[in-house]
């Protein structure tokens, strides 16, 4: 039986800093922009928090729902509502 190799998160993180997107990506909401051309770049941007525009943003750029969006970012429903609610009050 082979023996199974351990999960290095360091060679990971290295790795993923080393890739790049095929091209810049720029998203442009609540009149800032955003952008990134790693995956680890994504990571922060999203971690820094980007208004819900950019969710609807997203959607009509993949000529998909915003349901279908969060589904593929994995953000839930209620988030977003919570957000769009805040920006109107």
């Amino acid at each position: 039986m082979e023996k199974t190799k351990s999960f290095d998160t360091k060679k990971s993180i290295q790795t993923a800093i080393g890739k790049s997107a095929s091209q810049k990506v720029t998203l442009t909401a609540g009149g800032k922009e955003y952008f990134w051309s790693t995956k680890l770049e994504r990571v922060d941007v999203i971690r820094g928090g980007i208004p819900y525009e950019s969710i609807e943003a997203v959607s009509k750029r993949m000529n998909n729902p915003v349901k279908s969006v969060l589904a593929i970012i994995r953000i839930p429903q209620t988030t977003i509502t919570r957000r769009k609610a805040k920006a109107y009050y």
